[in-house]
């Protein structure tokens, strides 16, 4: 005799929220994503809801409900509007909502609209990053050396600002390095994970960072807490990149683009 375990608290709020949505007209069916569907949740995690609507109709919505102590976040689309939103992410290095659709829990699917676009996100998810152009490749050096050099500023004369300005680096570089590796961006809520936990990678279906030692030293700038090891972990940070970028030389460096 099997036994079937019991649906947890948040399953529940789930199925309650899921009645108010499920018999509405042009309404064709619905998938959970988020950390509730990979397993990842904590006791701050909403229940995250795509709701798939039928071309025919003319309005979105996207909002917040309360049911049972949980809070539901839900985004209802026609079905014609979720692959433009697949494809303006993807232009970004962005496959999260994609992998929402690939790998989610359909809560139900009435005419097959949620696997049409299951097939759709499943290619979406196996497509390469477009590698980024000179322009972007030399912004990226130079903005790290920018904002190294107003570190130390910041740091010698004991601005406040010095850990906001470290923090707004780091994520920076690493969403400018992770385009040239061909990486995806990942939310820097969960960067930390995706730099160093292979457990939680598979349950994203996210790939490892390609670069290894690259992925270690932005770790490393993320667990620094004093502003000296901070400095010391983004200058390393620094002349690694560049380095593998082509080198860069400030007494020299210059950037030519067409004026239109």
């Amino acid at each position: 005799m099997s036994v079937h375990p019991q649906p947890e608290a948040w399953e529940h709020a789930l199925s309650a929220f899921v009645r108010e949505w499920r018999d509405r007209p042009g309404v064709d069916g619905a998938i959970l994503g988020g950390s509730r569907a990979w397993g990842t949740a904590d006791e701050f995690s909403d229940v995250d809801v795509w709701i798939v609507m039928a071309n025919r109709v003319r309005w979105r919505e996207r909002g917040l409900r309360r049911i049972g102590g949980y809070t539901i976040e839900y985004f209802a689309n026609p079905a014609r509007m979720y692959p433009k939103y697949f494809a303006q992410a993807f232009g970004e290095n962005v496959r999260s909502n994609a992998r929402v659709f690939a790998y989610g829990r359909v809560l139900w699917d009435r005419r097959g609209a949620v696997a049409r676009l299951q097939r759709w996100a499943g290619r979406a998810m196996r497509r390469s990053f477009a590698r980024p152009n000179r322009l972007t490749v030399e912004t990226l050096k130079y903005g790290m050396w920018d904002t190294l050099d107003a570190l130390r500023s910041a740091r010698a004369s004991h601005v406040q600002s010095f850990w906001r300005l470290y923090h707004q680096g780091i994520e920076f570089a690493l969403s400018g390095y992770s385009s040239v590796v061909g990486a995806e961006q990942i939310a820097p809520a969960r960067t930390w994970q995706h730099l160093t936990d292979a457990a939680f990678r598979r349950r994203y279906r996210l790939a490892r960072f390609p670069d290894a030692r690259g992925a270690r030293l932005f770790a490393a700038c993320l667990t620094a807490v004093t502003a000296p090891a901070a400095l010391a972990r983004f200058a390393r940070l620094t002349a690694y990149v560049q380095r593998r970028l082509g080198g860069f030389d400030p007494r020299r460096w210059r950037l030519r683009t067409p004026a239109r």
